[in-house]
C-alpha cells in the first residue's frame, strides 16, 4: 500500500475478477467415518518472490474428507534447487500434520495412523527419506528432524500427481479451471445469492 508497484495492481485486478466470479464460497463438512489419518498435502514454488529469491511453501491439512487448515507461507530459507523448496514444504507439513494429531488428542481423539504427507516432487521424497545431508551440503540442518519422524513412522511420505493436489493453489498462480478442481478437493462450493444468517445493514 506505501509503494505500489505494476505487478501488485494487477495482482489486484486479478483477485477482483475472481471474487466476482466466487459468488458465495462455502466450505461443507458432510457427514464421514472416523478417518483415523491426519493427511497433509504440500507444495512449493522454487525461488517465486523476484525479489528475495525465497520459495512459498503451501499445505493443505486433512481429517478424511474435511479440510482442517490451509497455510501458504514465505520459506525463511532461499532454497538452492527446487527438490530443497519442496523438502522445506514437506517439513512444514509434517509439522502441521503433527501438531493437528496433538490438537485431536487434546479433544478426546486418538489418531494411531501416522500423518499422511502428499507432495507432488520426488526429489522432496528422496532427501527426506535418507537420514544425513547427503550431497546437498548447504541445508539447512534443523529441517532434518522430518528424516527422524520418517524414519521412526510418525510420518508417511508418498506422491500425488500435481493436477489432485489442491496445495498447488497455494503455490502459484493457476487458471480458473484448475482452482474450481483444487476448491472442490477441499470441500468448497459456490452459492447463489446471501446467507440467510449474513449480516444486513441499515439505514436510519
Amino acid at each position: 500500500m506505501q509503494a505500489p508497484t505494476r505487478a501488485d495492481m494487477e495482482a489486484l485486478k486479478r483477485s477482483a475478477r475472481f471474487l466476482v466470479g466466487a459468488g458465495r464460497l462455502v466450505q461443507r463438512f458432510h457427514m464421514q467415518e472416523d478417518p483415523g489419518r491426519v493427511t497433509v498435502f504440500t507444495d512449493s514454488d522454487h525461488a517465486g518472490c523476484l525479489k528475495t529469491r525465497k520459495s512459498t511453501s503451501c499445505t493443505m491439512t486433512f481429517y478424511g474428507k474435511h479440510m482442517v487448515r490451509a497455510t501458504s507461507t514465505t520459506q525463511g530459507v532461499i532454497a538452492l534447487s527446487s527438490g530443497e523448496s519442496e523438502f522445506y514444504a514437506a517439513v512444514k507439513g509434517a509439522s502441521v500434520g503433527l501438531g493437528t494429531v496433538q490438537m485431536l488428542l487434546d479433544m478426546g481423539v486418538h489418531v494411531a495412523k501416522p500423518v499422511k504427507l502428499l507432495v507432488d516432487a520426488t526429489a522432496g521424497i528422496g532427501i527426506a527419506s535418507r537420514r544425513g545431508v547427503g550431497r546437498i551440503r548447504h541445508i539447512h540442518t534443523p529441517a532434518l528432524w522430518l528424516q527422524r519422524a520418517v524414519h521412526d513412522g510418525r510420518v508417511l511420505m508418498d506422491k500425488v500427481h500435481g493436477k489432485v493436489n489442491p496445495a498447488d493453489a497455494g503455490t502459484k498462480h493457476v487458471d480458473a479451471k484448475a482452482i474450481q478442481g483444487m476448491r472442490s478437493l477441499a470441500g468448497f462450493v459456490v452459492l447463489a445469492g446471501a446467507s440467510k444468517r449474513a449480516l444486513k445493514a441499515t439505514l436510519r
